[in-house]
């Protein structure tokens, strides 16, 4: 059973992070600079997603992963015609396999409709991480 009563109720409680990619400081509020200096910030949406990166960043300084990236973009073509473009929240290999990772909450029913057609278009399966 959800916790909210709606999608949109859910999202407005969601504590946004922004995070430091070179020393992985966080930041509830935007700011131009990291304390360490660096301006690289990324904007995550949710607590559960910012510490999933900070474990896959992990996994990666130890070799147990490699080319991780944020948010790759997959675009759903139909005939030719750009439907949408799915925007997953990791892509790394492990294994020498590609994962491509997303952390939910709540699965809509629009991203499962998005899941099935990126799945089908690259012949990939994402993998979901409960936030």
């Amino acid at each position: 059973m959800n916790r909210f009563r709606s999608k949109l109720q859910g999202m407005q409680t969601r504590k946004s992070i922004y995070t430091c990619l070179t020393c992985l400081s966080d930041y509830r509020e935007k700011t131009k600079q990291c304390a360490c200096g660096s301006r690289d910030l990324h904007y995550f949406p949710s607590t559960a997603e910012m510490q999933r990166f900070k474990t896959l960043r992990l996994e990666e300084h130890y070799g147990q992963i490699d080319g991780l990236k944020l948010q790759p973009a997959f675009p759903i073509r139909i005939n030719g015609v750009l439907i949408t473009t799915y925007k997953a929240d990791f892509e790394y290999a492990r294994n020498g396999q590609r994962v491509v990772e997303d952390v939910k909450g709540l699965e809509t029913d629009v991203f499962k409709l998005k899941k099935k057609l990126v799945e089908a278009e690259y012949g990939i399966r994402l993998t979901i991480v409960k936030g």
